[in-house]
């Protein structure tokens, strides 16, 4: 990931964060799967074990899709309403970051910003967009 962000100054990054606060809830999530069509039967069938687990670690029928968002965003960016540009990196070295993507929030390191982190978007297209993809 820290040759990705050093390579590509300016990428913009659909952080974890985003994603959950921009998951679809129980009814949505049937919504989906009640959708036929070839796409909406292959979701199904990809997704099954992924709901099964969910709703066994937080009891109730959620979907979170980092990719899906990442790419919306990629090929609608207004839909992104909320963004910030910071100095992100990696940690290499720490015994127990390692690997931890790391944001300078308050510009406190002197680094300059190269990534733009996508805070939040427009949860109306987003739905839209998601149902779209399946019908």
């Amino acid at each position: 990931a820290q040759i990705v962000y050093a390579a590509w100054p300016g990428l913009t990054l659909v952080p974890w964060e985003t994603v959950v606060e921009h998951g679809f809830g129980p009814d949505q999530v049937e919504e989906l799967l009640a959708i036929e069509s070839p796409r909406a039967d292959f979701f199904r069938r990809i997704s099954e074990k992924t709901f099964r687990f969910i709703q066994e670690r937080l009891g109730t029928l959620q979907l979170y899709s980092a990719d899906g968002l990442a790419v919306v965003a990629a090929i609608e960016p207004e839909i992104v309403e909320l963004a910030e540009h910071r100095a992100v990196r990696v940690e290499l070295i720490g015994g127990h970051t390692r690997g931890q993507t790391t944001v300078d929030w308050y510009g406190l390191t002197g680094a300059e910003p190269n990534v733009e982190i996508v805070l939040g978007v427009n949860p109306q297209r987003w739905w839209e967009l998601s149902r779209a993809a399946l019908e």
